[in-house]
């Protein structure tokens, strides 16, 4: 896989966090960011799915009643209404 250099200006306290990372982990701090951006990525794109998704069923009227929710919210233990 080709590789591709970036910069990015980040806190002194992110900084020494990282650094810690990488010492205790034995890995450099280049592989941490980028696993971490992997991570951030995946999310981000399953974020989005999700909100894709959420949309095309409000656009077909796919909808649960507040009612039904509410009455669904109720059987879950330690629920409040």
């Amino acid at each position: 896989m080709s590789k591709r250099a970036i910069s990015a200006k980040i806190s002194m306290e992110i900084y020494e966090q990282l650094a810690l990372a990488a010492e205790r982990s034995d890995r450099s701090m280049s592989w941490i960011v980028e696993q971490a951006l992997e991570n951030y990525l995946a999310l981000d794109e399953a974020t989005h799915g999700a909100v894709v998704t959420g949309l095309a069923e409000l656009a077909a009227h796919n909808l649960v009643p507040h009612a039904e929710i509410r009455a669904w919210a109720t059987g879950i233990p330690g629920d409040t209404p």
